[in-house]
């Protein structure tokens, strides 16, 4: 894991003067919001057993992370649809206590799974859980991988917040306006390569149907 800490130096090139803890608390914001808006940083959690009767599970994450989002989910090595739960109610009103193999999931408060149907028997690790996360309000560091790959982006992020500040011997509203589009630019970038997986040349389906 890279430690807050990993990005100061960058920082200082621009802003000497800055304290330390401002500077672990705005790296930390910019990563919790790079990572929700983009859901750059992605984790098959490991598989965990399915229990007979029992629909909802909750998600055990890695140490000082939260969950953004559940992208999707196996089970018995079947891939699940992935539903709201209005679309499970229209399909069934009774698809909370629905018994049989599981064919969809849904995300259940913070950090939980409902599966629909309800499991009948048990299945060692029968659940796998692909996941979008984010560094919790808790963490002293980010993924090494996430910070080799957007450093830049990171260090933009907390350059336009910092030059935004009023009153500031560095207050600059002109570089914060610069930071801040290249940081929005790069996030949008992201979003997009997250979405096809970091994978080149993936044909979307588009909103009519088509191709």
């Amino acid at each position: 894991m890279a430690s807050l800490t990993s990005m100061h130096p960058a920082i200082r090139v621009n802003i000497p003067e800055v304290a330390s803890l401002t500077l672990n608390r705005l790296f930390l914001e910019v990563a919790r919001d790079f990572c929700k808006r983009t859901r750059a940083w992605k984790q098959d959690l490991a598989a965990f057993d399915s229990v007979a009767t029992k629909a909802t599970y909750a998600l055990t994450l890695p140490v000082d992370t939260q969950l953004v989002d559940v992208l999707s989910v196996q089970y018995n090595a079947k891939a699940l649809g992935k539903k709201t739960k209005p679309q499970l109610q229209r399909a069934d009103n009774q698809w909370r206590t629905r018994a049989g193999t599981p064919i969809d999931f849904t995300r259940e408060g913070i950090s939980s799974i409902t599966l629909y149907r309800v499991p009948a028997s048990i299945v060692v690790g029968g659940i796998q859980a692909y996941v979008a996360l984010r560094p919790a309000l808790t963490a002293t560091a980010v993924d090494d991988e996430l910070y080799d790959e957007y450093s830049d982006v990171f260090n933009d992020g907390v350059l336009a917040r910092l030059y935004a500040m009023p009153r500031k011997p560095w207050s600059s509203q002109a570089l914060a306006g610069y930071h801040h589009r290249m940081y929005e630019d790069a996030c949008d970038n992201a979003t997009s390569a997250s979405t096809d997986e970091r994978m080149t040349g993936v044909i979307r389906r588009t909103a009519y149907g088509g191709y």
